[in-house]
């Protein structure tokens, strides 16, 4: 992501933020990519490790499918 993202800061200390559709896709993309890093990862690592790794691969997932879902509408 390269262009500018607006912002505005909350009176709670968080930020809310406008992406465009160019920037939404990366954030997307980026989240499945985060994705198939942590599904590798869990193949490469002992069973109690695995567990923690297929998780985080899951939670990148779900995010790149809400992402996904907000832009189409």
């Amino acid at each position: 992501m390269s262009q500018l993202i607006n912002g505005t800061k909350l009176s709670n200390g968080n930020f809310m933020i406008e992406l465009t559709n160019d920037q939404m896709n990366d954030l997307a993309f980026f989240y499945l990519m985060e994705s198939s890093k942590w599904y590798d990862k869990a193949v490469e690592v002992n069973a109690e490790r695995c567990e923690t790794s297929r998780s985080l691969a899951q939670q990148y997932m779900n995010s790149y499918r809400e992402i996904r879902d907000l832009m189409q509408g």
